[in-house]
């Protein structure tokens, strides 16, 4: 994936040599939902849902996606209720997964005082930077990039914190600017209750949601910093009170 700063360099330099603006294009291949017709169940929430209308209820009572109009947001797959909505990559166990497979890696980063840790979750439109945590503003972070923060599920959040990360933090579009439509309304929407029950077992502050664009170059590592800072704060504190 080519980093925003890369391109910008590219389209500067093709502009100084004479070219047109739009000679260099950027596009990003959107993956499609599929449902498993052996777990649908036919409640309709995935059609419900769907911002782009691709998610029909057919006569046979199971729910069939229009390719065309899908989008891949996988708002779909996050009100599933038996995980038959699949996205390619972004599958509800490959996403577990990928959060459980850290568990070991936060251990050892504590020991060696690398803390806290935290998990960024983030819109894969909102950092075209990232890919990996090979370039996080942060040691102490693991990165999972979504094909939109509407595919952020409130269960990994979970595991998330069950697998021993000290902070969640989810980054989407700004308002108004989702490519996918209202994805980021859609997980504004479910993060919002979420804290809510966290805040029953005080850890409300300890999951974060902010709404950045690729454009304002520096934002988002300046948002991850912060919240770091305020999770390790958090953290000192709970040890101090023990």
């Amino acid at each position: 994936m080519i980093g925003t700063r890369r391109l910008l360099l590219v389209q500067t330099l093709l502009s100084q040599l004479g070219f047109k603006p739009d000679t260099l294009t950027i596009t990003k291949r959107s993956v499609k939902a599929q449902i498993d017709d052996q777990r649908c169940i036919g409640c309709g929430n995935c059609s419900y849902i769907c911002p782009f209308d691709a998610i029909k209820m057919e006569a046979s009572g199971l729910a069939q996606i229009d390719l065309q109009a899908c989008s891949g947001c996988g708002v779909c797959a996050t009100v599933c209720p038996v995980f038959a909505v699949e996205l390619e990559g972004f599958e509800y166990e490959t996403v577990s997964e990928s959060i459980h497979r850290y568990s070991s890696l936060i251990s050892r980063m504590k020991r060696r005082g690398v803390k806290p840790a935290i998990l960024i979750l983030s819109c894969g439109w909102s950092d075209f930077d990232r890919d990996s945590n090979q370039n996080c503003p942060v040691k102490n972070a693991a990165y999972l990039r979504l094909p939109c923060a509407g595919a952020v599920d409130t269960l990994h959040v979970l595991e998330a914190f069950h697998s021993g990360f000290d902070g969640v933090f989810i980054a989407a579009c700004k308002k108004g600017e989702c490519k996918l439509e209202k994805g980021n309304e859609s997980a504004e929407n479910r993060i919002s209750s979420l804290k809510k029950l966290l805040a029953e077992v005080n850890l409300q502050d300890r999951l974060e949601m902010c709404f950045v664009s690729p454009r304002d170059v520096g934002d988002l590592d300046g948002r991850i910093k912060l919240f770091s800072e305020k999770i390790d704060s958090l953290t000192a504190t709970e040890a101090v009170l023990k």
